[in-house]
């Protein structure tokens, strides 16, 4: 397991395994994953074993390939209130832009998912 300092690497390791397991569920497999977003198997291994921290244009990826709803992930593992953190510290390590980021995501449609994930890939050189 991927341990580090990071504030809220626990949190982004949990939707990670949500990930993972919105995969097995269904029955796609690492290969097939692989290929879709332009990376090797031992690659996927290594975010879902959480023995690597993968970008967020790498998240992004995998969640579109899988159809899986990174907003909702996002919104359940870093909530907006301090009732919903039940006394956790302040969350200062995310800025403003990135609540405004995933308030965003959450409103988009598929077709511009779609678009910003083929500008990540474009960006990733891939």
């Amino acid at each position: 397991m991927l341990v580090n300092k990071r504030k809220n690497q626990g949190r982004v390791n949990q939707i990670i395994l949500e990930m993972k397991k919105a995969r097995i569920s269904k029955k796609i497999t690492r290969y097939k994953l692989a290929r879709d977003i332009g990376l090797s198997d031992s690659s996927i291994a290594n975010i879902e074993e959480l023995r690597q921290n993968p970008t967020l244009s790498t998240i992004i990826e995998m969640a579109i390939s899988l159809n899986f709803d990174l907003p909702q992930a996002l919104k359940e593992n870093f909530p907006d209130t301090a009732d919903e953190r039940e006394g956790e510290e302040e969350l200062l390590t995310l800025s403003p832009t990135f609540h405004l980021v995933v308030e965003c995501l959450k409103q988009m449609d598929e077709e511009t998912l779609q678009v910003i994930y083929k500008v990540a890939r474009a960006l990733n050189g891939r």
